[in-house]
């Protein structure tokens, strides 16, 4: 592989700095540059693996480009109109940072005090397990719900770290919720989210290792994603949570425990799963290793019954139920199916001791293609007239094992673009990537829903944070490049594609329109990644330029131009909203602070493409777009002497 000139024998010889202050914004491999020029700043320093997004955008550096009438290659960002709607935005979003939470004062607050009026809080404890409880296993529903009921009614006898759990399922529950005050869920949600983690954080060793503190962990995990909450560094709590298991020893079967009763055995299979499911996946969004490998536990998979099946009075276990039947086990139980193929997976994508072998790329492949294939028939196998899974698990459930699909053949996907040997790796990633955007909740829509209401999927990726963002940016990208390819294989041949040909591009289409209004739509819900629906709206219309001829200098700019404006509209409307009476939005902007980035409670990493802190090259900000690399691993904040 060559990167800059160099040739490079393996992926793991290649590393580029990103975020230095070079003004010629060119970036070299380490060991091409002499060690005392750079320095590390340790309390900046930033590792992303392979399967980190971060390495993902290159296919849009390298793609997404063009020749303007001078010859400069450039991207369409590069206007001083953009720029100056691009510095507005910014100024907007640190104006509403200052005004989010950082913290909590553990010594003068009364968590009960912050749960809302039972109307509501009984819709979001609803929301939560009608969406997540049957896909991250964590909570025993019947005991949850009897505690819930005495809070109401005896709340000066109930434990502090009920009410946490109560706080962090309603702000789960909350992503779902729709109507006049939903901004103000979300916004209560995220108050929530913090409380607890402070909470939490200030728990002694010993104090951590019961279950209803690793249940907090886990809610605690699943509500900073759904609220975009701290989500670029969820690997870190995840291994702590991975830790917190190991030392109550969830890692080894209860068989192994015989004087464990029947109802903590269940619950520690259940939420040893939960453990291990979140481990996977976020070690593969931030591009880490999952720290624990298949012969490090031997637990096994819970039981197909339903929790009205068991209780902590239980002495005999209840038969299980045959793998046809629906209970509310069975999501994670298809998902355990394939947690030891997933982990190997994420072993295999971002060791840096590994050297991918297209062989061994198929064998994983096959297994995780097949392990998609055997989740979906088993959806398909329920009866029509018992309990079946909603839309919206059946949706999570096939991404969840998918998302594995596409990381597997990333490496070849890349070289397959200029050598054709590896030319399957391209066609699985795109068929993967369009299956991932086909998933709709539409099935679970009440019948005579109005025009504006969402369903749980829609709301989940409207709003979630963290790989309910990134999946749908991973697989967009997919759909861009593989789209730019085509056209740019029609314009090298001089020939029109075929009927056929352009039948079968439809869809790449559809996706790509899709996403740019997704990436609209969460900007419109409270998101403040405001250079995402601009570059995709700016791809599109480079796209469009490929395929009928135009010359894209003449309107791309004018596409990049007006998203940024509508971004600002959106962003300028929400100011406004949340301005007290008599505050200005100047005196909004004024106020702001630009400690605000720094705060625990900021919005789930964004963009710039997605981390604002990120030096990106030019992304609408300096002369060039992206950076030059591989298949790389990066560091930020690298600073010259």
């Amino acid at each position: 592989m060559s990167v800059l000139g160099a040739n490079f024998s393996s992926f793991g010889d290649v590393m580029l700095q990103v975020g230095s202050n070079h003004p010629n914004g060119v970036f070299e491999p380490p060991h091409l540059m002499s060690t005392q020029d750079l320095k590390s700043d340790p309390h900046k320093t930033q590792f992303f693996g392979r399967s980190h997004w971060m390495n993902t955008f290159n296919m849009f550096s390298q793609r997404c480009r063009y020749e303007d009438k001078n010859g400069k290659v450039v991207t369409g960002f590069e206007t001083n109109d953009v720029r100056e709607i691009f510095e507005k935005c910014k100024r907007m979003t640190k104006a509403a940072k200052t005004k989010q939470p950082t913290g909590l004062d553990m010594g003068s607050t009364n968590f009960k005090d912050q749960v809302p009026p039972r109307e509501m809080a009984d819709q979001l404890v609803d929301l939560y397990f009608r969406t997540y409880e049957s896909v991250y296993r964590i909570l025993h529903i019947p005991s949850f719900r009897k505690e819930y009921v005495d809070f109401w009614n005896y709340p000066e006898s109930t434990s502090t770290i009920f009410v946490v759990k109560l706080l962090l399922v309603m702000a789960i529950g909350a992503c779902f919720c729709q109507g006049e005050r939903e901004e103000d869920i979300r916004s209560s949600a995220r108050q929530w989210v913090i409380s607890s983690q402070s909470w939490a954080s200030a728990l002694f060793d010993k104090e951590q290792l019961n279950l209803s503190i690793i249940q907090v962990n886990c809610l605690l995990l699943l509500a900073r994603q759904t609220n975009s909450v701290g989500v670029d560094l969820i690997w870190i709590p995840t291994g702590n949570l991975l830790r917190i298991a190991f030392s109550m020893g969830f890692h080894r079967d209860p068989k192994h425990f015989p004087k464990l009763p029947l109802f903590v055995a269940e619950m520690r299979r259940r939420i040893w799963a939960t453990v291990l499911e979140m481990t996977v996946q976020n070690s593969i969004d931030l591009g880490m290793p999952p720290l624990i490998s298949s012969n490090d536990f031997d637990t096994e998979p819970p039981s197909n019954i339903d929790d009205e099946d068991i209780s902590e009075s239980t002495t005999v276990m209840p038969n299980q139920r045959p793998n046809h039947v629906f209970t509310q086990t069975s999501i994670q139980i298809s998902l355990c199916k394939s947690l030891r193929t997933r982990l190997g997976i994420v072993h295999f994508v971002n060791s840096f001791h590994l050297e991918p072998s297209y062989d061994e790329v198929l064998h994983l492949g096959q297994e995780i293609n097949k392990a998609c294939n055997d989740a979906s028939r088993l959806t398909q196998s329920y009866s029509a007239y018992l309990p079946r899974p909603t839309a919206f698990q059946t949706s999570l459930l096939d991404i969840h094992i998918r998302r594995f699909v596409l990381e597997v053949h990333r490496p070849f996907f890349l070289i397959s673009q200029t050598d054709p040997r590896y030319y399957f790796s391209r066609k699985v990633r795109l068929e993967n990537a369009l299956k991932i955007f086909s998933h709709s909740g539409v099935e679970d829509m009440p019948t005579g829903h109005g025009s504006q209401c969402r369903n749980d999927y829609e709301s989940l990726k409207t709003v979630g944070g963290g790989l309910f963002k990134t999946i749908f940016f991973h697989a967009i990208t997919i759909v861009i490049v593989e789209l730019i390819l085509l056209l740019d294989e029609d314009i090298a041949s001089g020939l029109s594609p075929s009927t056929q040909a352009k039948a079968a591009r439809e869809p790449l289409y559809e996706a790509i329109k899709d996403m740019s209004k997704l990436a609209t739509d969460r900007v419109r819900m409270g998101e403040d990644n405001f250079k995402g629906p601009v570059f995709f709206n700016a791809a599109a219309v480079l796209i469009h330029a490929k395929a009928t001829g135009m010359p894209p200098d003449q309107i791309v700019p004018d596409a990049a131009k007006r998203s940024a404006n509508e971004c600002l509209e959106i962003l300028t409307s929400r100011m406004k909203k949340a301005a007290p009476d008599g505050v200005t939005l100047e005196g909004q902007l004024e106020s702001s602070t630009s400690g605000a980035d720094q705060t625990m409670g900021e919005p789930d990493f964004g963009f710039d493409l997605m981390m604002p802190d990120v030096y990106m090259g030019g992304f609408g900000v300096e002369e060039s777009f992206g950076f030059p690399m591989g298949e790389s691993w990066l560091f930020t904040s690298w600073e010259a002497n």
